[in-house]
């Protein structure tokens, strides 16, 4: 799959364990029903991001994910999706793998 749009927002590398990171960042698909989607880079990938800037078009390679998980709160079950991104370009160069 894949998503196209420009980047709105970076935010700050997240080192949740000391063998997994992550960074996000927001694309926005325009058009004339844009909608703003998460996205995120782990671990290797991350260095992939610095060639790239807020208000770049890119296009995004991407696996969706997802998991139930229990809160613990309240002890009800739920899901947790995410976009993790595989492959980061230039949006008018889509087919080049970084």
């Amino acid at each position: 799959m894949e998503i196209t749009g420009t980047i709105t927002h970076i935010f700050e590398v997240q080192e949740l364990t000391p063998t997994f990171k992550k960074k996000e960042f927001i694309i926005n698909s325009g058009g004339q029903y844009p909608q703003s989607h998460l996205v995120q880079l782990t671990n290797d990938k991350i260095g992939v991001l610095n060639k790239f800037k807020i208000g770049d078009s890119v296009t995004c390679g991407i696996n969706l994910r997802g998991r139930l998980f229990t809160r613990k709160s309240d002890n009800t079950e739920t899901c947790m999706n995410l976009i993790e991104v595989w492959k980061l370009n230039p949006a008018t160069e889509s087919n080049n793998e970084f």
